[in-house]
This record gives C-alpha cells, structure tokens and sequence, in this order.
C-alpha cells in the first residue's frame, strides 16, 4: 500500500494567501450577486407600483370627470353625532340655534322669577342676555344643569366647560342664600 504523507492543509504562507484570495473572491461574487438580484426585485416592486400608480389615477381621472369635485365639495359638510362627552348631538334644524331643554314643562304658564346672573363669578352681562336668550333666567336653572346642558352652553358661548363647572357651583351657592 501506498502511504500518502501529503496533507490537505496549505504548508507555506503562499498557499494561506492563494487560500484567502479565494475565499475573499467567492465572497465578493456573492455579495455583488446578491445586490444585482435585490436591485431587479426593486425595480420590478417600483415597475408595480407605477403601473397601480398609473391605473389609479386613469380610475380617479373617470370618475372626476363625471363628477364635478369643485362643486360638490361645498355641499359637503361634517355632521355632528356627538359631543365632548360622548353624548349623542341633537338635530336641531337651525344649526345655529342652541337649545338647552330646561324643564319648565309644569310651570309652562306661570312667569319664571329672573336672578341677576351676573352676580355669579366671571359671568358679565353679554353672557347674561344669551343665556337668557336660550332659556336660563335664574340660579335654580342654573344649578340644575346637567353635563348635556353644560356641553350646549360650552358650544353656543365658546365657553370652557370648567369655567361653566364654576357658574353652576356658585348659581348653588347664591341660590341656597
């Protein structure tokens, strides 16, 4: 039998560089290959994406041109389904009439006694009259406002709510003396 002395391994330092030039140039093809294959994915997603680009605004451009968008979007307009709170708004067909139903059903027909509202902290008299205006003449209805009420005043005055909060507290207060 023969006997094979010779080893697999590189022996000199030539050979360790041969070796390492190799491996280098396999790595480098590789990494190039790999870039060259990523950048044709790309360019066919972009490719894609111009096309459904493309195709879209062919659909928008048929559909503006049976549709007059100038026109139609000054009809268009948010309707209000809740306020702050969460409560569901009420369709009132004035939107810019306020209505608080203040419950003054039994005494429909007596005169409903009327409290010097600005005697209550940080309400002036040209809060005064709209509050009057929708209803709200005396310290009873005012402590007697709920959180619906409180959100109408708060959009029919632009008034924060706290600041309503306090009116409420205090209209107790004066009411109770």
């Amino acid at each position: 039998m023969m006997q094979h002395n010779e080893s697999l391994l590189p022996q000199s330092f030539l050979e360790y560089l041969i070796l390492f030039v190799i491996i280098v140039g396999v790595f480098v093809i590789a990494w190039f290959y790999s870039k060259l294959l990523n950048t044709k994915k790309l360019s066919d997603e972009v490719k894609r994406f111009e096309n459904e680009n493309q195709r879209l605004k062919q659909t928008f451009r048929a559909h503006n041109d049976s549709i007059n968008l100038e026109e139609n979007l000054s009809v268009i307009m948010a309707k209000r389904t809740r306020d702050r709170f969460g409560v569901l708004a009420k369709e009132d067909t004035d939107t810019n009439q306020f209505s608080l139903d203040l419950d003054n059903s039994e005494d429909s027909k007596k005169p409903i006694p009327k409290d010097d509202l600005t005697k209550i902290n940080e309400l002036d008299t040209a809060i005064e009259e709209q509050l009057n205006a929708m209803g709200l003449v005396n310290y009873e209805q005012m402590s007697e406002l709920n959180i619906e009420q409180i959100s109408v005043l708060n959009e029919a005055l632009s008034t924060p709510i706290h600041r309503i909060k306090k009116w409420v507290k205090n209209s107790k207060e004066l009411r109770e003396n």
